[in-house]
């Protein structure tokens, strides 16, 4: 029986991790007792989203500063970014050794890991890690590090009052509309995307992908803008629609209807963590280039570190889950 989902999280062979070697392994600095009262008296805080909406992000301030008790003058500074922009700012504060932003949250489990790994992720064990517990042990997350704050997908979505569309499998989408009027997610400018077609690969060959780009898909990025475009009618099915999208949508008026494709769809979990405002650099003689910040990430020929320094992430960011686990 052919079973997609399965990863190597599930082969007992499979290499759990690798670690930086225990000599170049940076040192963690915990939180310390009185970062709240600290945190406070620096009177700000700036974090980095690529999902939260700002309607959400008010919501999430306002209940911030009641949880702690911080005053209204107390600066919350919000950005919603594309997956590798956020990328892109946090490996270059980190890189320059001027890292401004407090939190970064993205749905790329193996760039976390690399950070975790590389030692840029504040260690914190903050007493709501008591609530993913099983998370944890399933390799979602790295205790007393980061966790995930929610997860998402990326599935076929169009609107019912402009497309009539009863597929059931992947397959379904070709020539199910006219060329031109179906989008997808640009994969040159999202890692959540590249993650998700890197996990649609273990079930759809390259065949497939020419014959969906046959179709001229619009390459969008933003899960708003593709939503937005069917209920427009200018797109009249979108390849990567986001089936939270479908709900805030549907909430305004909106007809918009999303698939779980038998085969399976590639779930990204939404990992959240604090960066660290590390001082120093590692010495040059450190044999891991994902652990060691003083080499250069980018100009290395080997394998790019944030696809060897997470092997336990690997299988949660490519892994195909079968539709009848994920709830519609």
């Amino acid at each position: 029986m052919r079973q997609p989902w399965l990863s190597v999280s599930q082969n007992p062979q499979a290499p759990r991790s690798l670690p930086p070697s225990k000599a170049c392994r940076p040192k963690r600095r915990p939180a310390s007792p009185n970062s709240s009262a600290a945190a406070k008296k620096e009177g700000s805080l700036t974090y980095w989203d690529v999902v939260i909406q700002p309607e959400t992000n008010d919501a999430l301030t306002a209940a911030f500063r009641k949880f702690y008790g911080l005053p209204n003058g107390f600066q919350i500074h919000y950005q919603l970014s594309a997956t590798a922009p956020l990328v892109t700012r946090v490996e270059q504060e980190i890189n320059a050794n001027r890292v401004t932003i407090d939190v970064a949250a993205v749905g790329s489990p193996s760039w976390a890991f690399e950070r975790a790994a590389a030692g840029d992720a504040l260690e914190y064990d903050s007493p709501q890690y008591k609530f993913y517990a099983d998370v944890m042990a399933r390799g979602l997350g790295r205790k007393g590090i980061f966790a995930f704050n929610g997860a998402y997908l990326f599935v076929p979505m169009w609107s019912t009052d402009r497309t009539k569309f009863e597929g059931k499998s992947w397959k379904d989408l070709i020539n199910a509309v006219p060329a031109g009027r179906i989008s997808i997610g640009d994969v040159s400018k999202s890692v959540a995307y590249l993650a998700t077609y890197a996990g649609q690969r273990n079930v759809l060959d390259v065949n497939y992908f020419k014959a969906i780009a046959a179709m001229k898909p619009s390459f969008l990025i933003r899960s708003e803008q593709v939503a937005g475009r069917l209920v427009t009618g200018e797109d009249l099915m979108a390849f990567s629609g986001m089936p939270t999208r479908a709900y805030q949508y549907n909430q305004k008026g909106g007809k918009l209807k999303f698939m779980l494709p038998e085969e399976g769809a590639v779930l990204l979990p939404q990992s959240m963590f604090i960066l660290a405002r590390r001082r120093t650099r590692m010495p040059p003689s450190c044999g891991s280039i994902s652990s060691c910040p003083s080499r250069g990430r980018r100009s290395s020929s080997k394998a790019r570190p944030w696809c060897r320094a997470a092997a336990v992430s690997k299988a949660h960011c490519l892994t195909m889950l079968p539709a009848s686990t994920v709830s519609s």
